[in-house]
């Protein structure tokens, strides 16, 4: 669970083209791009280890939209083609 708090961190951060920190720097990081992303992740994070996982569940949607949506089983982005 950790790891989905501080990868959807990470990417708010990346979104609004901003440098990831790490540990205490994530939420301070994230404030001002993102005003209580840090709170909610944590609060939701706390309820879903209490065994309400359907506000993390949201809120990491939420930031997965705001980066264009999530990445699903499948993809693949082709790079450019190489001439011999």
């Amino acid at each position: 669970m950790a790891e989905i708090v501080r990868r959807s961190g990470e990417l708010a951060l990346l979104t609004h083209g901003t440098w990831a920190g790490g540990g205490k720097w994530l939420a301070r990081r994230l404030e001002p791009v993102a005003p209580d992303l840090a709170a909610r992740l944590d609060e939701t994070a706390q309820a879903a280890l209490r065994g309400a996982p359907a506000g993390l569940t949201s809120l990491v949607t939420e930031v997965l939209d705001a980066a264009g949506g999530p990445v699903w089983e499948r993809y693949r982005r082709s790079g450019p083609r190489r001439t011999p």
